[in-house]
């Protein structure tokens, strides 16, 4: 048994999920469709019984449009709850066998009509709190709902009165359009309690103080004969919506309706002394009133509820900046790196306190002055011109520049990172940026250059002439061979020995041997003249020229003046023949092309040398 009662639970589940109505929820809701069909069955007993609200299909309407239904068995038990409460309802009152059966098929035909309408799959939901919502909302319980509803029912009217149908058509659809606004909008407001606060805190006096001033007046009307006073409730009920709030509003429409309806169907209040005789004019009247009521308070209260969001939200959002601003704020005076906000002329429009550390000013002091003033003027132009590429896809640029420290009128190196930040309402851009102190930073890397460039000295010089070294002058050859290759131009080596330097290194000593090789060394380099040119010693004796650009014709020239001034210098060398250190010369020029090489022009060279050497003293040029 128990085995048959586990089996059995999992079904009930799924059946009370599917029908998505409880046996308890069906009776509830069809008692209170009867009972508030029985009450406005029994108002319409009054003379000629046409009734001025019906209230009861609001009930499954509220129902079915709180909350969309994800399921159609619970649409559909809520209208056959509906229907059950009416037809109750009408054989209570003694109704006739048509009216039983017609009346109720009526309205659920005007419930589902409605429901239908405002769940269209297209336009907006049926939210009485939004503008567009509340219009879907309004024609559709409004409009279609008790047309098609009194167009039903005209088939009750056509079996008893057929000349009777065109009045019983407006009577059903202006009662049940009535009833249907305002009991559907105020049951929508009581479901929807659990979801938001009905009262909210901030104003929960001012709104009870209205809704209770707006009933006692109501009351007072209704419990004298002066119809004045009637053309003062609407605009109650509309200061009751700029003050109260949407729901409290639909609650008073509400809370109007009822009391005029009872006062009125007991045949007291303005509206009955208005017209002592005619019920039709006295209904009429009646819903005149109320709709006045309903169109002057809910469209008020429903801008003023939303005017009262947008303003709460404008709160919320100013105080979350403020409160971001003052963070940032903190932030800002706290960091170590100095931090700009400026315009795009450079006017400096707020300095964190950092300012007075990196450039002796204090931020305050700073404030409308150009930031430019305090930019070395060689860095300046450049500045300008990286702060104008920010902008579309460039938002973040960096700059390194030299800022005058004010104490010490020293200037600072810094490293300024800077981003768009806001637009002013007047077009203008300010811009953000943090500026950082690289004066350590910098110092190491002017170190480290200048270990660098010693280093390259030390690797590309010789230690004893000074000049350029062998490994210098092949990357120099190479680099200047395809620049001549690529321009097609002439290039040309001038290839120098000195003439019998072993036997003076023996005769004098190397220490003379040294001496005399600076001394042509410097006349060597003082044949490189143009900054392409370079004077290398690529042996002990040996010394070579590379003219870059250079006819035959120059290259010569280069060679005379070369050895030239060394013979004017007048080095003793008693083995020599002419008493003095002399040197031999050869020459090469060549416009390169791909079948020639560096190494090919150095042998042509060499050769023209060698040749130079027999004569000792003589310039040779390569053939």
């Amino acid at each position: 048994m128990a085995r048959g009662r586990a089996l059995l639970s999992p079904r009930h589940a799924v059946t009370a999920k599917t029908l998505g109505l409880s046996g308890v929820a069906f009776g509830a809701i069809a008692a209170l469709v009867g009972a508030l069909a029985l009450a406005s069955l029994s108002f319409c007993q009054v003379d000629s019984g046409i009734p001025a609200f019906w209230p009861a299909n609001a009930v499954p309407l509220a129902l079915l449009l709180a909350r969309r239904p994800s399921r159609w068995q619970r649409p559909l038990l809520v209208i056959a709850a509906g229907w059950l409460g009416n037809t109750v309802a009408e054989l209570i009152t003694g109704a006739s066998i048509a009216q039983t059966i017609c009346l109720p098929i009526a309205n659920c035909i005007e419930i589902t009509s409605a429901i239908a309408v405002a769940w269209l799959p297209f336009g907006p939901r049926p939210r009485i709190r939004r503008l567009d919502g509340l219009l879907k909302f309004v024609v559709a319980v409004g409009v279609v709902g008790p047309a098609l509803g009194a167009l039903a029912s005209s088939v009750n009217s056509a079996l008893t009165d057929p000349s009777g149908v065109s009045a019983a058509w407006r009577v059903w659809f202006a009662a049940h359009a009535l009833g249907n606004l305002i009991f559907t909008m105020a049951g929508i407001v009581i479901l929807n309690r659990t979801r938001r606060p009905l009262f909210p805190s901030g104003r929960r006096f001012r709104s009870s103080a209205a809704l209770v001033i707006c009933l006692i007046l109501l009351i007072a009307t209704f419990h004298q004969k002066n119809v004045a006073p009637l053309f003062i409730m609407p605009l109650l009920f509309a200061c009751l919506g700029m003050i109260a709030g949407f729901e409290f509003t639909c609650l008073g429409i509400t809370a109007l309706a009822m009391f005029a309806l009872y006062r009125t169907a007991m045949g007291h209040g303005p509206i009955v002394a208005l017209e002592p005789a005619s019920i039709t004019s006295r209904i009429l009247l009646l819903q005149a009133f109320v709709l006045t009521g309903f169109a002057a308070a809910t469209p008020i209260a429903l801008v003023f509820e939303r005017r009262g969001l947008m303003i709460a939200q404008l709160r919320s959002q100013k105080a979350a900046i403020v409160a971001r601003a003052a963070r940032y704020k903190v932030l800002a005076e706290i960091s170590a790196d100095t931090i700009l906000v400026t315009l795009q002329d450079g006017t400096i429009l707020y300095a964190s306190p950092a300012a007075e550390r990196l450039i002796g000013i204090a931020g305050d002091a700073l404030t409308g002055r150009s930031a430019f003033d305090l930019i070395h003027p060689d860095d300046a132009t450049a500045v300008r011109s990286i702060l104008a590429t920010l902008g579309g896809e460039t938002r973040e640029v960096t700059a390194e520049l030299r800022l005058r420290h004010e104490a010490t009128a020293h200037h600072v190196w810094t490293e300024m990172k800077t981003r768009i930040g806001q637009r002013r309402p007047n077009h203008d851009v300010e811009l953000v940026s943090v500026v950082r102190d690289i004066s350590t930073r910098r110092a190491e890397e002017d170190r480290r250059n200048a270990d660098l460039r010693r280093l390259d000295r030390l690797a590309n010089t010789d230690t004893l002439t000074g000049l350029a070294n062998r490994r210098r002058f092949n990357d120099h050859l190479d680099s200047e061979w395809r620049r001549a290759l690529r321009e097609q131009i002439d290039i040309s080596l001038v290839l120098i020995d000195v003439d019998l330097f072993k036997a003076y290194n023996d005769h004098y000593g190397h220490p003379a041997g040294d001496a005399a090789l600076r001394q042509i060394a410097s006349i060597v380099g003082g044949g490189a003249l143009r900054p392409a040119d370079l004077a290398t010693r690529i042996g002990g004796e040996e010394f070579a020229v590379i003219l870059p650009a250079t006819f035959l014709s120059g290259a010569r020239a280069v060679a005379e003046r070369i050895r030239d001034g060394i013979r004017d210098i007048q080095i003793v060398h008693e083995i020599a023949p002419s008493g003095f250190l002399s040197v031999s010369i050869g020459i090469d020029c060549v416009c390169p092309d791909q079948t020639l090489t560096p190494q090919m022009l150095i042998e042509r060279a060499d050769k023209a040398l060698y040749r130079a050497k027999v004569k000792r003293g003589s310039i040779v040029i390569a053939t």
